[in-house]
């Protein structure tokens, strides 16, 4: 999560918010946190059943969730939605190749993600 200036600032690059489903009584702070929207596409995604560590390779190491903080996704497909999303995101806006990030939803039921519209 990004604090201080980047709060009140208008996002005008690329950028994709990959986050876990965090339990109903979390606060959820990413809503707060990108609340000037963007200038440029803007993807956020939210990968359902995990958790903080599912984007580390600790669930891979410890497979125990009530020790690891992942959630009850496999920890082998939380990895490969990650990966996918990263990869689809950059060799989009990096390498010009074409792609729809949100075709992944299909291919992942676990997968949420939604283009915000770019203010124009």
């Amino acid at each position: 999560m990004q604090w201080g200036e980047m709060i009140d600032t208008l996002m005008t690059k690329p950028f994709a918010l990959i986050a876990s489903e965090w339990d109903i009584t979390h606060p959820n702070l990413n809503v707060h946190a990108y609340h000037n929207e963007s200038s440029s596409d803007f993807y956020n995604a939210k990968i359902l059943n995990s958790g903080h560590s599912n984007f580390m390779d600790i669930p891979l190491m410890i497979n125990l969730s009530y020790i690891n903080e992942a959630g009850s996704i496999n920890p082998t497909k939380g990895f490969k939605i990650t990966t996918e999303i990263l990869l689809q995101f950059f060799d989009m806006y990096l390498l010009d190749k074409p792609s729809n990030l949100l075709d992944l939803k299909t291919k992942y039921p676990e997968l949420k993600i939604e283009l915000i519209e770019k203010n124009q």
